[in-house]
């Protein structure tokens, strides 16, 4: 029997392959903090299912299609930056909020690229004249077939 190793360059590679992008949609039926895991849904790609989350997504995953339920507010700090955010609002809008207390802003950060489509809106704003300002950064392109964005 002989034995066989693999080369050392090959196990450095596996050792510093990125993490895998994840798939997420909302899965709340009301405003919900965005850092909850239970409020998120992840793609298997194996079983080609919906599946309860472990986390709230993060820098690599994409937030897509999140309007499973009609007219949510998410609100919350995101806590981390996503990779791209994909909505189709043809039938419910979908709001990022910040709650109507406490002193610390928000910010949603989308490494990649936002695209929506559907007549419905995406609003990103804070909850009241007194509420903290809630930013969007976004390192990629904005693209609205339909509807609108709204920031205020």
């Amino acid at each position: 029997m002989t034995k066989k190793s693999l080369p050392l360059a090959s196990v450095v590679c596996l050792l510093l392959a990125p993490a895998q992008a994840a798939d997420y949609r909302w899965n709340q039926a009301s405003e919900g903090n965005f850092a909850t895991a239970s409020y998120w849904q992840v793609y298997n790609e194996s079983t080609e299912m919906w599946e309860a989350a472990s986390a709230a997504p993060g820098a690599t995953d994409n937030i897509l299609t999140p309007n499973q339920f009609g007219d949510v507010n998410v609100s919350g700090n995101p806590g981390n930056a996503i990779s791209n955010l994909n909505v189709d609002l043809s039938s419910s809008g979908w709001t990022f909020v910040n709650p109507g207390t406490g002193s610390v802003g928000r910010t949603l950060t989308v490494n990649g690229d936002i695209t929506k489509s559907g007549s419905e809106s995406l609003i990103i704003q804070t909850k009241s004249a007194t509420s903290p300002a809630f930013h969007l950064v976004v390192n990629g392109g904005v693209s609205i077939n339909e509807g609108q964005m709204i920031l205020g």
